[in-house]
């Protein structure tokens, strides 16, 4: 306030004709003042908008609130004295505040607000500095929880609801794999819901923030990564291209899905390219400003649309393998004969919003539920390593630095690595590969679980001995004392 008033006093006083009074502070500012912080009724919980303030703009003196001006009617002109335009303002300013205050009384009350409307309006606020591909899934997300969140509005919320609505989705689900699947999808929604939540709380004007949560538990994190082997990797192409393996029989039966064909694409560029699904599903054919794309003719992906600055996530244009290169140009040739321009489409050629229902019918078809989509980039770089591609070349296609493939991506096994072709690029094509990768499900599946296993042990004789260590420097400071 001294400062608004420093500033006020520095115009009108360049006016030539402002009476010019002593600095302090008045009883209507001081009575104002707290009027102000008891309409705020600032929480320590969270993160709260600044509070109603007053600035000068030009010659008038306007509010900002919530990232809006408002301009008063209270303009400086010669002749004016400092103390009187305080006060002015100050009544502005409590006007303001009770309007602000008086529409959240004529809207719902807070409590009452529909935990879906909490969501979605979030979702809406967050959409222009979100990419489209998280915004659908923000939104099927507020779906679900709809249909299976038992609280509906914000007052029926209650600590253990987050635990209730986890055990109620798990309920019915045997299998450990797809158990923590389920989970782990769960909590990511009530992270989501809690986050809308927060904002909600945050942009009320009047309202008591006493803020009602519900308590999230951790995700349940992976042991390891697997790479696939290839006869794994072959029923999950077959599974796309119409067929359901029969454990029983140990042989397949013909299960054709024409809405599951599109997963195939699917698979064999998240494999060759290691592209993740927010930036595998808009891809169109072709240059595209809006989008990423692939240029078939050039072998070329665009993970962001073409011209983009680069983000956090490495974002260069790369160049196709020539396995998926071929592919793509066959892709687009077949699509444009349709005039269909997405190169993952439906049927008729629309774009594809969710791939994770298409892919969890293919695992489910193939008998590998446990498998996970970004297992298909572990597997690719693995294979092309063991085929003998050069790092960095892999480095390049897969837009993931060489110390990330390396440590987190590339489960190498010894027996199956090939020298290194020196006069010509190694055959990278699925039935070349399959001379190099190892077939046998079971072995591959127990030599991870024994390096995971490994390196968990290691892990914990290092935490125990720095326990140790700490434990034992402790005593010689205790003795020394």
């Amino acid at each position: 306030m001294e400062d608004l008033r420093d500033r006020i006093e520095a115009k009108l006083v360049k006016f030539g004709e402002a009476k010019v009074r002593g600095h302090g502070t008045t009883l209507a500012n001081i009575m104002a003042a707290k009027r102000r912080r008891k309409a705020e009724r600032r929480s320590a919980v969270g993160r709260k908008p600044l509070p109603p303030r007053l600035t000068l703009v030009g010659d008038t003196i306007n509010i900002r609130y919530l990232g809006k001006d408002k301009t008063t009617e209270i303009i400086l002109r010669p002749g004016m004295d400092v103390d009187e335009v305080m006060v002015a303002a100050d009544i502005e300013l409590d006007d303001f505040i009770a309007e602000l205050n008086k529409q959240d009384e004529l809207a719902i009350a807070p409590l009452d607000k529909p935990l879906f409307d909490i969501n979605t309006e979030w979702i809406d606020a967050m959409e222009a500095t979100t990419p489209d591909y998280t915004n659908r899934q923000r939104r099927r997300w507020a779906e679900d929880l709809k249909r299976g969140f038992d609280p509906v509005l914000l007052r029926n919320l209650k600590r253990r609801s987050g635990i209730d609505y986890i055990n109620k989705m798990l309920a019915g689900i045997e299998d450990k794999d797809k158990r923590e699947r389920v989970y782990n999808r769960c909590v990511l929604r009530l992270q989501m819901q809690a986050r809308a939540i927060d904002d909600y709380y945050n942009n009320l004007h009047s309202a008591d923030d006493v803020r009602r949560r519900t308590d999230i538990p951790l995700p349940i994190p992976r042991i390891f990564d697997y790479s696939l082997t290839y006869d794994q990797l072959v029923r999950l192409v077959k599974a796309a291209q119409g067929w359901k393996w029969v454990p029983g029989k140990g042989d397949w039966e013909e299960d054709f899905d024409d809405d599951l064909v599109v997963v195939e694409r699917y698979i064999w560029i998240y494999f060759y390219s290691g592209t993740r699904d927010e930036t595998i599903l808009p891809l169109e054919w072709g240059i595209n400003f809006e989008s990423g794309s692939i240029h078939a003719a050039k072998g070329i992906i665009y993970r962001k649309p073409y011209g983009a600055k680069r983000t956090n996530k490495r974002a260069e244009p790369a160049h196709l393998l020539a396995p998926l290169r071929d592919m793509a140009r066959a892709w687009e040739k077949e699509d444009f004969e349709h005039g269909w321009v997405n190169v993952l489409h439906d049927v008729n050629g629309n774009p594809i919003d969710d791939m994770t229902s298409r892919f969890d019918a293919v695992k489910k078809k193939a008998g590998l539920e446990w498998c996970r989509v970004h297992d298909l980039k572990h597997t690719g770089v693995t294979w092309m390593l063991h085929a003998g591609l050069d790092i960095n070349v892999l480095s390049s296609a897969m837009c993931t630095t060489v110390k990330t493939l390396m440590t987190q991506y590339a489960h190498l096994q010894f027996l199956w690595l090939k020298a290194k072709a020196t006069s010509r690029a190694p055959d990278l094509s699925f039935k070349a590969l399959e001379k190099v990768v190892p077939k046998s499900s079971e072995a591959w599946k127990l030599r991870a679980a024994r390096h995971a296993a490994k390196k968990k042990a290691e892990r914990d004789a290092k935490n125990a001995r720095r326990v140790c260590e700490q434990a034992s420097g402790e005593e010689v400071i205790h003795a020394a004392g």
